[in-house]
């Protein structure tokens, strides 16, 4: 089973915490069993110390009592008689110190029963030694030293007895200061490691967080470049909508221009704008509406002409910076500045020219409201011609409807000539009828002139017969006459 890097670390940390703990009681339990050592130790010196009391108290007995028989002065048994006060205390003071250890003890009781016997020794021989010679003083000394010789031997048998149990206790003491000491360091190294690993956990899972936190960002960023396209995408198209909302049922280029501006100027908080149409037979651009212009403001611009005329040869935005203070000026009621930036957009209409807009900022068009105008522009473009169109189409209209007039008038007249027209038919009919009389005698007569006709016609042709002979006479006239005249002018 794969283990996250979470439960890594909370088990790593839990594995640190369980070797502290541990580390934590067996230092616990190692500095109690020191303390205990320690307290046993104490006692030995203790032991050993009340020892070498009771050793110096019937040294100094001793001591006195070989002056007091040198010299017979009882200011030498000032320690004797002092020690006899101190020495059953202090042996009983060592009994309880070593009563808690048999062996000791069986050694103090016969240490106590040596010194009692060497007490009873010393007052056997009194506290007068008037009448002591050299071998009495000997006797006693040499007595005298074999008890203390016992009482030391029995004194050394505890003290070396309790030399040991230091010794021993110190060893063991050692031994548990060693494995405190062990402990503390593998433990100590147990911990780094794990440490070490954690930090390595930790520093893994930081830079793996950081690479994440990284993308996260990366992500972010995209998609706050996705919120911000997606914003300016909304914000065109808000404003493509309020100004497609501002040019509906607007039937004429002056409403058309009027609402089109006003939307536009406050939505790109232009400080000043002006909208001009295009007039085909002037080939010339007319200020339409305007917005915070000033009133000295030219109003008309031929193609090419001034900063409008040369945007409607453009088929794109040209923008204008650094604009002298005699082009425009923005006046209110507390100040009047001049623009910082204009920027004028033809309206193209497939491909003919509608116009041109024209807005001015005090600062700077950012890209998006650049980007905006020039999407609209086909769309107030579109609107110029619709309106064009209409205001074509009510023309042509008002022309049909005097037309319309004209032709009811014509009608009532032809209304009226057909009337006449009517009435001369029948005078027509009756008229014909004559007429067919007419036509009856002008048959007969066209019969009796075809006849005639025919007459004149044989006539016309005798004539002609006779002109054809009457023109060879004539012609034979001219030749013979011709023929003469040559002769008669031959001999001449």
């Amino acid at each position: 089973m794969k283990i996250s890097v979470t439960g890594k670390l909370y088990l790593g940390f839990l594995s640190a915490v369980i070797i502290t703990i541990l580390i934590g009681v067996v230092t616990y339990q190692s500095i109690q069993s020191q303390q205990e050592n320690a307290v046993w130790l104490r006692h030995s010196y203790q032991v050993i110390n009340q020892v070498d009391a009771i050793q110096n108290i019937l040294v100094d007995m001793e001591t006195g009592r070989r002056g007091f028989r040198a010299t017979n002065q009882k200011r030498f048994l000032e320690p004797y008689n002092n020690g006899l006060l101190h020495i059953m205390p202090a042996i009983n003071d060592l009994k309880d110190l070593v009563k808690d250890n048999p062996q000791q003890l069986d050694n103090v009781q016969g240490l106590e029963t040596r010194v009692l016997d060497l007490v009873q020794l010393w007052r056997l021989f009194g506290q007068d030694a008037t009448g002591y010679t050299l071998d009495t003083i000997i006797q006693m000394t040499d007595r005298e030293k074999d008890k203390m010789d016992a009482i030391r031997s029995h004194i050394n048998k505890i003290i070396n007895s309790e030399t040991d149990l230091r010794i021993n206790r110190e060893k063991i003491n050692k031994q548990s200061l060693n494995f405190t000491s062990n402990i503390s360091i593998i433990g100590t190294i147990a911990v780094l490691a794990i440490i070490l690993i954690l930090i390595y956990f930790i520093i893994s899972e930081f830079n793996n967080r950081r690479k994440a936190e990284a993308a996260v960002q990366e992500n972010l960023l995209e998609v706050k470049l996705l919120n911000d396209e997606s914003n300016n995408k909304n914000w065109l198209l808000t404003g493509v909508a309020d100004v497609n909302d501002g040019l509906q049922n607007k039937d004429d280029t002056i409403s058309v221009a009027k609402s089109a501006l006003s939307v536009i100027a406050n939505y790109v908080d232009a400080v000043a704008a002006a909208i001009y149409t295009y007039r085909e037979d002037e080939d010339a651009l007319v200020l339409q509406a305007s917005h915070a212009l000033p009133t000295n403001t030219q109003k008309y611009f031929k193609i090419g002409e001034g900063l409008v005329g040369h945007a409607a040869n453009s088929r794109e935005a040209t923008i204008t910076k650094d604009i002298p203070t005699s082009y425009w000026t923005v006046q209110s009621a507390t100040g009047a500045s001049t623009a910082g930036e204009v920027i004028c957009i033809p309206l193209w209409y497939n491909k003919e020219l509608k116009g041109v807009l024209e807005f001015a900022t005090f600062s700077e068009f950012s890209p998006l409201q650049i980007n905006f105008l020039n999407n609209i522009s086909y769309n107030i473009a579109t609107a110029l011609n619709g309106a064009d169109s209409r205001e074509k189409v009510m023309l042509l209209l008002e022309q049909v409807q005097l037309q319309k007039l004209d032709l009811q008038n014509q009608q009532e007249e032809l209304r009226q000539t057909n009337e006449e027209l009517t009435r001369q038919a029948e005078v027509l009919q009756a008229s014909e009828e004559e007429l067919r009389v007419q036509e009856e005698e002008l048959r007969q007569i066209n019969a009796e002139l075809e006849e005639k006709n025919e007459a004149v016609e044989l006539s016309r042709q005798a004539l002609s017969q006779k002109a054809s002979e009457l023109e060879i006479t004539g012609k034979y006239k001219s030749e013979f006459l011709a023929n003469m005249s040559h002769e008669l002018r031959t001999p001449l």
